[in-house]
């Protein structure tokens, strides 16, 4: 899959959906619970590059994640 993918969205990438999947899910309510910064590690690995508005729409640890890897 392309981890540049764009959908007709904002947020258009995989993993701007990773960020906002991060709002959207109420972690205490899951089971098992979401691991979003592990899927970003995936997709950062294969090529994605985090933009700023990712880490901004992000929440919790993911929001930490990507406020330390916004491409330059």
């Amino acid at each position: 899959a392309d981890v540049e993918e764009q959908a007709p969205t904002e947020w258009s990438t995989p993993l701007g959906w990773a960020a906002i999947g991060s709002r959207c899910v109420d972690e205490a309510d899951a089971t098992p619970p979401p691991d979003h910064v592990a899927v970003a590690e995936v997709l950062v690995a294969a090529g994605a590059r985090v933009e700023p508005k990712d880490a901004e729409m992000a929440t919790g640890p993911l929001a930490e994640w990507l406020a330390g890897r916004v491409a330059s």
